[in-house]
Formats: C-alpha cells, sequence, structure tokens
C-alpha cells in the first residue's frame, strides 16, 4: 500500500482533473471523451481505491498476529482511511455522472475542488502510511536484535558450559596419570612403600 499503490494515486488523479477540466469547459463531451471519464472512474476505483482499501484494512485485521499490537496504527490510520474513501468515492461518482450524460451540467471548478480534496486525502493516507511503516519496521528491527542477543547469549553460555565440562573432563584424565608418574618415579627411586591406586579398567588401569 505505502509503496505501490498510494505512490500512484496522487499522479492518477492530478491525470483525471486535468483531462476531465478541459473537457468540461466545453459545451458538449464527445463519445471519445465521455469514454475516456469512464475509463478513469473505473480505473480509480478498482487500481486504486479499492486496492488501498483492502489492503489497509488486511493490516489493521492482521496487526496482531505479527510482534504484538501497534498502538498508533489503527487510531491513526482508520478516521484517514474512512476520510480517503469517502473524498475517492465522491470524485468517482462525479465522474461516473459526467459519463454518462452528454451534456457538460457540472463546473469545470466543481471537478477540480471535488478532484483536489480526493487526492488531498489520497496524500493524507499516504504520509500516515509512511509513518506506521516505520514504526513497523523498527518494532521488527527491534525484535530481530532482540533474537541476536538472545542468540548471542546463549551461544556464549553453551560455550562457557562447554569449556567448564572440558575443564573437569581434563582434570579427570590428568590427575590420576600425574599420580602414577609420581608414584612409578618413587618405585624407580626404589621406594618400595608406595602403593598405586587405579580405579577402573581403562588403559591407566
Amino acid at each position: 500500500c505505502t509503496l505501490l499503490a498510494l505512490p500512484q494515486t496522487p499522479d492518477r488523479l492530478t491525470s483525471i482533473i486535468s483531462h476531465g477540466y478541459r473537457a468540461l469547459k466545453e459545451e458538449t463531451l464527445t463519445p471519445e471523451e465521455r469514454i475516456q471519464l469512464a475509463v478513469n472512474a473505473s480505473l480509480l476505483r478498482q487500481s486504486d481505491l479499492d486496492r488501498i482499501v483492502a489492503s489497509t484494512n488486511t493490516s489493521l485485521t492482521e496487526d496482531s498476529r505479527f510482534y504484538g499490537v501497534s498502538k498508533t496504527l489503527k487510531p491513526s490510520l482508520e478516521p484517514i482511511l474512512r476520510r480517503y474513501e469517502t473524498e475517492t468515492n465522491a470524485f468517482i461518482k462525479l465522474l461516473e455522472t459526467i459519463a454518462q450524460s452528454e451534456t457538460t451540467n457540472s463546473q469545470p471548478e466543481e471537478f477540480v475542488t471535488v478532484g483536489l480534496r480526493a487526492r488531498e486525502a489520497s496524500f493524507a493516507l499516504w504520509d500516515a502510511t509512511v509513518l506506521e511503516l516505520d514504526r513497523l519496521l523498527a518494532v521488527r528491527v527491534a525484535k530481530y536484535e532482540m533474537d541476536k542477543t538472545w542468540a548471542l547469549s546463549l551461544t556464549a553460555a553453551a560455550l562457557f558450559v562447554s569449556l567448564v565440562l572440558v575443564f573437569f573432563v581434563a582434570r579427570g584424565i590428568t590427575i590420576p596419570i600425574h599420580r602414577c608418574m609420581a608414584g612409578m618415579q618413587a618405585l624407580a627411586g626404589r621406594d618400595l612403600t608406595t602403593h598405586l591406586s587405579t580405579a577402573g579398567s581403562g588403559e591407566l588401569g
């Protein structure tokens, strides 16, 4: 919505307003102009209004499923979305009404005013979605940083436990060897009172 749909809406509205204003300055509309206005109304409804409203409502509905509920998303977007929907619907209905009549009953200034209100509402919604997207991305980045911190902490803890185990295992091997060597050296020095005690049936035993 923020990166694809909303950026194209003001451009489309500007183009429609410009085309419609030129057409309405004439007393009658040509069939081609009426067709173009009808096409513009359909594009504005399907490619912009319906898409933006559906995408934004999805983000509001699914918010709780990702990184917790945003405190600002719904209060910030809902009223601006409703305003955008109202103003754009009004402009689409005006376009459809004009497209269905051969005479230009609508004043060009009124047409421009309604169109500019729709464009202003689209800019307001775009600004709001940009701000909310920044906040949501900040939450996501914080979550990834927290996950990274936990992963590093667990790795450090696992490394520490491994070192402790290695230390005790090494001591369990080296201490009996040192005792055995000391006893053997005593025997080599003809001290026959030395007693060697070994446990187990391994290589040292």
